[in-house]
């Protein structure tokens, strides 16, 4: 048993030697997993903050864009409702009332000249004094109306009743309804203009005896577009139902269609925002709906503009990342240094242990695990030289007993020789008999006592197998019970950077909500200032709505200066949260190196365990031997008992002498072969325990 557990012993050698070769070192390990752990963090964090830096920029840009769309749909919804009133002046002014009664009651032709003339001179004269209009006409409806219309333009009817538009306003009953941008003018050549319709109901009728269009000059419109901005890059337009360009902030491509129609996007909604890539570059596109025409305000912003302060974090973000990248390298080091060195070094010892040197001890510089373990190591080589020493001891005992029995055996071969050789002359050797049967039985007695103290060696040499046995399955138990708390420790370790990780997300809404409350205040130190403008307008009858303003201002001066101070505080505890986290990430891929090389030290205590069961194996075989030498001596004892009885009796028998003589020969024969074998075991152990060097 000793030779097999010696020979697998070495077999495993080469096994072992090979896959140490291919297997990363642990500090090797530990330094990449200590460097891409801090580089990835890094990374990860860079880009989490430029994602949300770039959101937050197009969130702030989308506001900002809608309160400056509401702004201008506001200031044209003004100007719409104006020239709106200049159109109700055709139903609810008298005088014009009665003019277009005059055409339509003449009696004759010349009194509809004249009508009409003093209803031109009226229109010309309204001209004069309105701002934006370029031309107000009157087209009739009415055969006995004629084809001329009347106004300050030169319309064809004809014409403009093979426009699109001129059937629906037509219809319009005495509503007013507006038409799209004519890049050449209703007069086909002159400039731009809109066009506002109303048709107008004879008095007291209910058909439409004229229709009114207003021609709107597009730069009325179009200087509103102009004073709105949003920024480089940008541009403002008027869309209408067919996403045609009506008005555009830039002057350019009125009447054509738009960059990004907005009709099939927008699902009839009245405002709101999309992002959309209409030529391969993303646009941020903000919309609202104009409710007297129903027209679409649309805001276009290249994202690429906005986010272009964005791009530094982005930029940033390699800056930090060799920085982290060195003080990965730096922190992998010192990683490899305090843990991967002191790991090596106990595998180093641990090995040259299993090669049987048991004079190495481990250096102990720490109370720490690896300090503990180190400790451990020592404990069991100490307790595994003490067993080794006493087993060699008794196999050196064992061997002298050997050594002595097999003397003996040969000497009581050859005296049952000589036995039988003087068989005949048995009755005058009986003296010398009765001599050699009282040695044999010294003899015996000595064996006895050898056996004996062999058979005590046996048992201590087990007692300690089981010893070192049981301390090796006590240490593997320590052994999972540590590995058990260090996974504890990196699972609460990992809950704890969960819930950081939850707090720095309330700390970032924390940061939104200051932001919308800066925006209230800002908005509140302007109300204050265009209220205290006005207030000094007012002069002494606004003087106390001026104080109240500025108690407002101060209000939001202070409001501000209150959330900046919250700003910064909540600034401060997220930068600690964030050291926090790394502090964490740094320590969890140590723990779980820890918790490898646990389990390397509790696979290698099973080992120890492993072999000193086989030891105990080949302990057990030795005392089956020892046995087995206790019933020859039993037999040998009762072959010199029959001896002793027979030289009393040689002179009376001489055949029953002859007889127990070849008995005894082949008794003494056994115990030589049986000598031989236990000196072959003894001699086994011997060389088992001679590769433990003490």
């Amino acid at each position: 048993m000793l030779n097999k557990f010696k020979s697998g012993s070495n077999s495993d050698k080469p096994m072992k030697s090979i896959r140490k070769g291919k297997a990363m070192p642990l500090s090797m390990k530990l330094f990449l997993t200590v460097f891409t752990s801090i580089l990835i963090c890094v990374v990860a964090m860079g880009l989490l903050s430029y994602h949300i830096s770039k959101s937050i920029i197009e969130k702030q840009a989308t506001e900002s864009s809608s309160r400056t769309l509401k702004q201008l749909s506001a200031k044209l919804e003004l100007v719409f409702n104006q020239f709106d009133l200049i159109t109700m002046q055709f139903v609810s002014d008298m005088t014009l009332q009665n003019m277009i009664s005059s055409t339509l009651y003449s009696t004759d032709a010349s009194n509809l000249v004249r009508a009409q003339q003093d209803l031109n001179n009226k229109m010309q004269s309204m001209l004069i004094s309105l701002d934006g209009i370029e031309n107000i006409n009157l087209i009739p409806l009415r055969d006995d109306l004629g084809d001329k219309v009347l106004g300050t333009g030169k319309l064809n009817k004809a014409e403009l009743e093979k426009q699109d538009w001129f059937e629906t306003a037509r219809k319009s009953d005495n509503q007013s309804m507006w038409i799209p941008t004519q890049p050449k003018g209703f007069q086909n050549g002159g400039k731009a203009t809109l066009g506002l319709t109303r048709a107008l109901r004879e008095p007291g009728g209910r058909d439409a005896v004229y229709l009114l269009l207003l021609e709107v000059q597009e730069s009325a419109l179009q200087n509103l577009l102009k004073g709105a901005d949003l920024g480089n890059g940008s541009s403002i337009s008027v869309l209408d139902g067919r996403d045609r360009v009506l008005l555009d902030n830039s002057g350019r491509g009125i009447g054509q269609l738009a960059r990004v129609p907005l009709v099939p996007l927008i699902n009839g909604q009245d405002t709101g925002f999309l992002k959309v890539k209409p030529d391969g570059e993303e646009v941020l596109v903000t919309y609202e709906r104009l409710p007297s025409n129903g027209w679409v305000i649309s805001g276009l912003q290249p994202v690429a503009v906005l986010v272009k302060e964005a791009d530094a974090i982005f930029r940033l973000i390699f800056l930090i990342a060799g920085g982290a990248a060195v003080l990965a390298i730096l922190v992998g080091f010192l990683v490899m240094r305090l843990v991967g060195g002191p790991l090596n070094r106990l595998r180093a010892l641990m090995q040259l242990g299993k090669e049987g040197d048991l004079t190495v001890r481990a250096e102990i510089r720490s109370n720490d695990v690896l300090g503990q373990t180190g400790q451990s190591f020592n404990d069991m080589m100490e307790q595994i030289t003490g067993l080794v020493t006493e087993a060699r001891s008794g196999s050196e005992q064992a061997l002298d007993t050997a050594a002595q029995l097999g003397g003996v055996s040969r000497r009581t071969a050859d005296a049952a020789r000589e036995i039988a050789a003087a068989s005949e002359e048995i009755a005058g050797g009986a003296t010398s008999l009765a001599m050699e049967a009282e040695r044999g039985s010294d003899l015996t007695s000595d064996m006895s006592r050898s056996m004996e103290q062999l058979k005590q060696s046996n048992v201590r040499m087990s007692g300690t197998a089981a010893e070192v046995e049981a301390s090796s399955r006590l240490g593997s138990e320590y052994m999972a019970q540590l590995v058990d708390k260090t996974a504890l420790t990196e699972s609460l370790t990992r809950n704890m950077a969960e819930q950081i990780d939850s707090l720095q997300e309330s700390t970032r809404s924390i940061r939104k909500i200051l932001d919308v409350l800066g925006g209230i205040a800002k908005q509140t130190n302007i109300l204050s200032l265009n209220a205290s403008i006005e207030a000094a307008r007012a002069g002494s009858a606004g003087k106390g709505f001026m104080v109240v303003a500025s108690e407002i201002r101060q209000l939001a001066e202070q409001s501000r200066q209150s959330i900046g101070m919250v700003e910064e505080i909540t600034g401060r505890i997220q930068r600690q949260m964030n050291d926090t986290v790394e502090a964490i990430a740094k320590g969890r891929p140590i723990f779980q190196e820890q918790i490898d090389s646990v389990k390397e030290t509790n696979r290698i205590f099973l080992e120890v365990q492993g072999n000193m069961a086989e030891f105990g194996e080949s302990l057990q075989s030795v005392d089956s031997a020892v046995q087995m030498l206790n019933e020859v001596h039993n037999q040998l004892t009762v072959a010199m008992t029959s001896v002793s009885a027979v030289s009393e009796q040689s002179s009376a028998t001489s055949e029953q002498v002859a007889s127990l003589t070849q008995e005894q020969q082949g008794v003494s024969e056994g115990l030589v072969s049986l000598s031989a074998k236990l000196e072959g075991v003894s001699q086994s152990l011997q060389q088992a325990l001679s590769k433990f060097r003490t």
